[in-house]
């Protein structure tokens, strides 16, 4: 004989369709809108190459190696479909010198272009690239001293963002942020910074309305 009921097995069918309506996704957002992302993570940057260009340094060259630190970005954005978007990025990012307290800071400023698409699932894989324009800042503590200079900026982003409800998303992004080479003055002492290639992994929140 069956331990379970008819009554016991509508309950428990019940459950099961709560559960599940309580686990499923949202559907994906319906016509254009516009989104607020954040995000915030770590920040690698390559190997920097230093050109000294001024006396007594004249010349020399070498390759400064930099600790792994973080970068924070806001985004605001206008969803076309659910195929392509597009926003205006603004970030910060911060990287020390290794076995020192000097320290090279970024802040990007660009205009992206995001390719993607809204499973019904609640998944959306997305890729896109950016150009625009970076501060370049250096400070040096031996003796204290600070620098910035304005550079283009490139940008390549692919992620994998999860819809949790139908005006919020969280996801998993990388970004790839190169920029031209900037001049800087210290102390008296010029030079060129070249080879700036950044590689950020972090935590994005997106909110549309």
């Amino acid at each position: 004989m069956s331990i379970i009921s008819p009554r016991n097995s509508i309950l428990i069918a019940c459950f099961v369709v709560v559960a599940a309506s309580a686990l499923a996704a949202p559907p994906p957002p319906e016509g254009p809108r516009n989104y607020f992302n954040f995000d915030a993570g770590a920040n690698a940057m390559q190997d920097v190459h230093q050109q000294f260009r001024s006396v007594p340094f004249n010349g020399i060259e070498r390759d400064l190696d930099m600790n792994v630190g973080f970068r924070v970005n806001i985004a605001e954005g206008f969803s076309f479909n659910r195929f392509v978007s597009a926003e205006l990025e603004a970030g910060f990012a911060y990287n020390e010198l290794r076995h020192s307290d000097d320290w090279f800071g970024q802040l990007p400023l660009l205009l992206n272009v995001i390719f993607k698409y809204d499973f019904d699932s609640g998944l959306t894989p997305f890729i896109g690239a950016g150009g625009g324009g970076s501060y370049s800042m250096a400070q040096t503590y031996a003796p204290d001293d600070f620098d910035g200079d304005w550079v283009l900026a490139w940008q390549g982003t692919a992620g994998l963002r999860y819809r949790l409800a139908p005006n919020f998303d969280i996801a998993a992004v990388y970004k790839y942020l190169g920029t031209q080479a900037p001049t800087f003055e210290l102390n008296g002492v010029e030079f060129k910074l070249k080879d700036i290639h950044n590689h950020y992994l972090g935590f994005q929140v997106s909110y549309g309305f």
